[in-house]
C-alpha cells in the first residue's frame, strides 16, 4: 500500500483496534491519543500558504511508534486471511526517502 502511514484512521486505531481488540486503557490509550491527536498541517506552495487543517488521519512518519501501531491497526487482516488459508507476513517500515 503508497502511503500507507498517512491513511490510518486515528478513531478507528484508538477505538476499535488498541481499546476494543488489544484491551488498551487508562494513561496507555491517553498517551497514545496525545500522540496522534491535535497534529495540524499546512501546505506552502509557490509562495501561497494553504489554511491550516487538523490531521484526522495518518501516524507521525519517522516515529518510533509508527510502524508498531500501523501493524496494530492491520492485525484484524491477519485474522481474515489465515481464514481462508492463505500464507502472508507484514511488514511496516516508514523509513523510505531518508538518508
Amino acid at each position: 500500500m503508497s502511503a500507507a502511514f498517512d491513511c490510518v484512521n486515528h478513531n478507528l486505531l484508538l477505538q476499535r483496534r488498541l481499546q476494543l481488540g488489544f484491551g488498551f486503557t487508562g494513561a496507555v490509550l491517553e498517551w497514545i491519543c496525545s500522540f496522534l491527536q491535535g497534529r495540524m498541517q499546512q501546505v506552502l506552495y509557490n509562495g501561497q500558504a494553504s489554511m491550516v487543517q487538523q490531521l484526522l488521519f495518518g501516524i507521525p512518519q519517522g516515529s518510533v511508534l509508527g510502524p508498531l501501531l500501523y501493524v496494530l491497526y492491520t492485525a484484524e487482516l491477519s485474522h481474515v486471511i489465515t481464514q481462508h488459508r492463505l500464507c502472508f507476513h507484514q511488514y511496516a517500515n516508514d523509513s523510505h526517502g531518508r538518508s
